[in-house]
């Protein structure tokens, strides 16, 4: 398991729980002409306020289905971009903005919201132009000129966490001109630096010294210092005209992750989360939660170049890019789709006179339940509302008990055999700031525990670092449970101090829980307070 949820994609907030966009301070800021005519917006390497005004958040809604789940959920979500000319036009990341039913933007952490026009994206770029309907000229930013040197000084900009609050961390570039494939793009001058970059941060600038744009920032690993990328300038510019003027690049309408052959449902090749009203792919009948597993008779799997070192099982978008470069957007290609909540095999062309039809039924033995594929999520909270979390839908036994100085929350398929770690679920307790002790503390406790039990400690994945933003504290894996269960303990502390905590998390994954739908849901929507 990673050290810590990556900070990948967007930041994600269900339709229940309630969104971080709040409204900030208003600023007032000068026009200005656009990126050609050299007057964009500097940095003198103390005043922030100029580069901030440039860089803008979005708030988006729409409905999605995510990796391993088969039923369509409605999110919120936030990203971060910034104008490229004085009128309104504006950069970010495809995944930010495509599937998305309503779009709006708010400038510079002030708190009017601006409506947005998306101009045209590139999947495998994982770029996005947009048309923010501005009343007045807005501050913009220039692109850098000349080398991108590795050791120089840049800045990630943007609204990290949905926090409506500018943020700007400093680093220093890594690799420059680094060519890389990735679950979600292919980049032939990426920019790889330890400048933070988190969810929600996606799309907003990366610049110089100078406050001169050199990347378009789109990952971050929270794990390791030095793992944060941008999207280079040299792979934007080629193509920006292009997408200001409304042409596809190298893009179907399709807001996509790619899997590998070790998805723990077996699954592989790329997960279509959203599809884009229109497009090529929509008309050829691809829709949110199909798997394309082969496009132009090219296997659509593998790994990506950056998971030997990143520690993470995500799969690679290039053979779908290069296919797409190969035959050009417009181009009839053959499809081959499976369909997890149908449990379905289709083909058919994109671009072509043959849309996508069923070939195959029972294709995984799932009986149109997708296999084992959780048949989606659900909310649940405490009773006295100190423990919020999503869990799989099959986890529909809950028991809490409210406390005055410690709250209880489970959530499991089989409650009785949870207490006995033998069905899937999860406890999750909340607790004043360290009432408990330290993390170090309370996780030896458990890990002892967890010994006792005959649980096998999974190496290298006890007492690790865990950090997701708003939580810091330790976690550990165990295997191989005498009931036949794996374990995943989490003890945390709140990072702004107000509470502490602790979960436990049962299922069947092996050493691979960084991989588990179940596990990365609750992660990733954990709140005690």
């Amino acid at each position: 398991m990673s050290a810590s949820p990556t900070s990948r994609r967007r930041s994600y907030a269900g339709i229940a729980v309630a969104a971080f966009l709040a409204t900030a301070l208003t600023a007032c800021f000068p026009g200005g002409g656009d990126s050609k005519s050299g007057g964009g917006v500097s940095y003198d390497g103390e005043d922030s306020a100029a580069v901030q005004s440039a860089t803008i958040q979005f708030s988006g809604q729409g409905t999605f289905v995510e990796p391993d789940t088969i039923d369509p959920a409605e999110y919120r979500w936030s990203g971060s971009g910034f104008f490229i000319t004085s009128d309104g036009i504006a950069v970010t990341n495809n995944h930010v903005v495509t599937g998305a039913g309503s779009l709006s933007v708010t400038i510079g952490g002030e708190g009017d919201s601006y409506p947005v026009r998306v101009l045209s994206t590139s999947e495998c770029l994982d770029i996005a132009v947009v048309q923010v309907d501005v009343d007045k000229p807005v501050p913009y930013f220039d692109w850098a000129e000349g080398k991108i040197s590795t050791g120089s000084d840049v800045y990630a900009l943007g609204y990290p966490l949905g926090d409506p609050t500018f943020s700007m961390t400093k680093g220093a570039v890594v690799k420059s001109d680094y060519a890389f494939d990735t679950f979600d793009n292919v980049v032939a001058h990426g920019i790889q630096s330890d400048a933070a970059i988190r969810g929600g941060n996606s799309g907003g600038p990366l610049i110089n010294e100078k406050g001169k744009v050199v990347g378009v920032n789109f990952y971050g690993n929270d794990n390791l210092a030095t793992s944060n990328y941008a999207i280079g300038r040299d792979d934007v510019l080629p193509v920006l005209d292009d997408l200001k003027a409304g042409k596809s690049v190298l893009s179907l309408g399709l807001n996509l992750s790619a899997l590998t052959t070790d998805d723990p449902y077996g699954l592989s090749g790329i997960w279509v989360q959203s599809v884009a009203e229109g497009s090529a792919a929509d008309k050829a009948g691809i829709e949110p939660g199909d798997v394309l597993q082969k496009l132009g008779g090219v296997t659509l799997a593998g790994a990506s170049s950056l998971s030997q070192f990143e520690n993470t099982t995500e799969g690679t978008m290039k053979n779908y890019c290069q296919v797409l470069q190969t035959k050009g957007v417009d181009a009839p290609m053959g499809a081959v789709v499976y369909r997890p909540a149908t449990d379905e095999l289709l083909e058919g062309e994109i671009n072509g006179s043959d849309p996508i039809e069923v070939t195959a039924s029972g294709v995984l033995g799932g009986g149109g339940d997708g296999g084992n594929v959780s048949s989606g999520y659900t909310d649940i909270v405490s009773d006295d509302y100190r423990i919020a979390v999503t869990v799989p839908a099959e986890w529909n036994q809950v028991a809490t008990t409210p406390g005055a100085g410690e709250t209880l929350l489970q959530a499991s398929s089989d409650l009785g055999s949870f207490g006995s770690l033998a069905a899937p679920g999860v406890e999750l307790h909340s607790t004043d700031y360290q009432a408990l002790g330290a993390p170090a503390d309370v996780i030896a406790t458990l890990d002892l525990g967890l010994t006792n039990l005959g649980c096998t400690p999974s190496s290298g994945q006890i007492d690790q670092d865990y950090a997701d933003g708003q939580y810091s504290g330790l976690f550990s894996v165990y295997t191989s449970c005498p009931t036949g269960a794996d374990a995943v303990v989490v003890v945390v502390d709140a990072d702004n101090g107000d509470a502490s905590g602790y979960l436990l998390i049962l299922g069947t994954f092996g050493d691979y829980a960084s991989s588990d739908p179940g596990v990365l849901k609750v992660l990733n929507t954990f709140t005690l307070s």
